[in-house]
Order: structure tokens, then C-alpha cells, then sequence
């Protein structure tokens, strides 16, 4: 079954409740790129799994037509998303800077490069801590982002808040046991090199 426009305000407020799980301040774009219509009318995110879905479905321009709209969307107020994300890092100068892992989904690759161009430019105004994007999948067996890691954070005692705000996600089913437990599979992978029980694989990218 496919989604319909309804999941778009759903998972708005599902990632409220999971930045109100850290107790962090959160940030959204209206980015209606980020959807697509299909021959039969219907919304579908670009990050719903394309099985299901005819060719002719896919959006003009595929994976980087997409994701070069993305950054340069302008908000009713004239700015880009690079520009508004940009403005955020100057505001707050950020000790870290964590971008997505670079997958498969357009929308991951998007927000990717949106927060890497957003960080170039307030780089010339302000002094921030390192960019970095995470290296693995849901079960630290395989890098998305060429290379090795070039650190592994210890992040044991940390689990618990991080499944809880994991979990605010129910409309891409981050709720299911299943992937709570590749998330603890993809912890405890990482956290056996470096002799720990979890950990996260980060690669420094600016």
C-alpha cells in the first residue's frame, strides 16, 4: 500500500518527538521535493521503497536532478535550503557537524549535501568543529562511504535514549523489533573493534 499525503504532517511530528527525546531544538524545511506523484495520483516520498512502482513513476532526472533541487528549494522567505541550514551553523557554531550516511535513498544523499554546503559556507564566518557522515548501513557490515572509518565512537550507555527517539519514527516502522535489534547489531559490530560494547563509525569529510 502506498502512502498517501497524510505521512508528510506524520513524520514532521515524528521527528519532533524524537529531537524532543534528546532535548535538542529542531530545525524543518518544507521541501516538497522530496515527493513525488505517481501515474495514479498518489504522493509517494522519495524514500518509499520503489518495489511496487512503475519505471514511469520515478521522478524526471532521476537521483541527481532530485537532489540538487533539494538545496537549492527556496523557502516563501527567498532563501535556500543551504542558505537557512547555513544560517543555523552560524547561530549555534556547532563543536560537531554529523551529516547522513550516504545511501541509496535520494532523500539521505540530499540532506548529505545540503548540510555539507551549508558547512563550506559558514565556515568562512564562523569556527566550527569537524563535518562528519557516518560510514555504515543498519548492520555495520557494509560502508556506504568509501573506506574505512576514521573513527569509531564509543557510544555505550547511549542506547537506550537513542532506541527511544529510533523509535518515534512508526511510519517507516523504526518501532519494529527487527530494527531495533539491527540497530543493536550494527552498535555491538562497531563496538567490538575497539573493545567496547556499542559504537558508531564516523569519517570526516571537512
Amino acid at each position: 500500500m502506498k502512502p498517501s499525503a497524510e505521512v508528510i504532517p506524520r513524520r514532521m511530528a515524528e521527528a519532533k518527538a524524537a529531537a524532543e527525546v534528546f532535548g535538542a531544538e529542531l530545525f524543518q524545511l518544507d521541501i516538497m521535493e522530496s515527493i513525488y506523484t505517481d501515474s495514479k495520483g498518489q504522493v509517494v516520498p522519495l524514500d518509499y521503497p520503489r518495489k511496487g512502482h512503475d519505471s514511469e513513476d520515478a521522478p524526471p532526472g532521476g537521483l541527481p536532478f532530485s537532489s540538487a533541487a533539494w538545496g537549492y528549494y527556496r523557502e516563501p522567505n527567498g532563501k535556500s535550503a543551504i542558505d537557512i541550514v547555513a544560517d543555523i551553523l552560524i547561530k549555534v557554531a556547532p563543536e560537531l557537524v554529523v551529516g547522513n550516511c550516504v545511501t541509496q535513498n535520494p532523500d539521505h544523499y540530499a540532506a548529505a549535501l545540503i548540510v555539507r554546503q551549508a558547512y563550506v559556507k559558514a565556515s568562512k564566518t564562523v569556527t566550527m568543529g569537524p563535518f562528519c557522515i557516518g560510514t555504515h548501513n543498519h548492520t555495520g557490515d557494509i560502508d556506504f562511504f568509501p573506506g574505512e572509518p576514521e573513527m569509531i565512537v564509543d557510544v555505550t550507555g547511549f542506547e537506550e535514549i537513542a532506541i527511544k527517539a529510533f523509535s518515534c519514527h512508526r511510519t517507516q516502522g523504526c518501532h519494529c523489533p527487527k530494527r531495533i535489534e539491527s540497530r543493536y547489531a550494527r552498535w555491538h559490530t562497531w563496538g567490538k573493534k575497539i573493545n567496547t560494547t556499542s559504537a558508531e563509525p564516523f569519517r570526516r569529510i571537512l
